[in-house]
């Protein structure tokens, strides 16, 4: 198990448009910053995906579908 506190606090700000936190077998943890009106374009995961917002709103497709976030 590997435990990032850092993730917890209240302030969430990395500094990073994106920075890779952790890469393991099965998973990935990134952290991205977007700015305003930024889009990260299509990615595509072999694994599960977890989208988190932190603060603003975003938009995300997912199996086709459309999510605002």
């Amino acid at each position: 198990m590997v435990y990032f506190p850092s993730l917890t606090s209240a302030v969430r700000s990395f500094g990073q448009f994106r920075k890779v936190i952790h890469t393991g077998l099965y998973s990935q943890l990134v952290t991205m910053e977007i700015p305003v009106g930024g889009d990260i374009g299509n990615e595509v995961h072999m694994v599960d995906q977890v989208l988190i917002f932190t603060s603003g709103e975003g938009k995300a497709v997912v199996g086709g579908r459309e999510q605002v976030c």
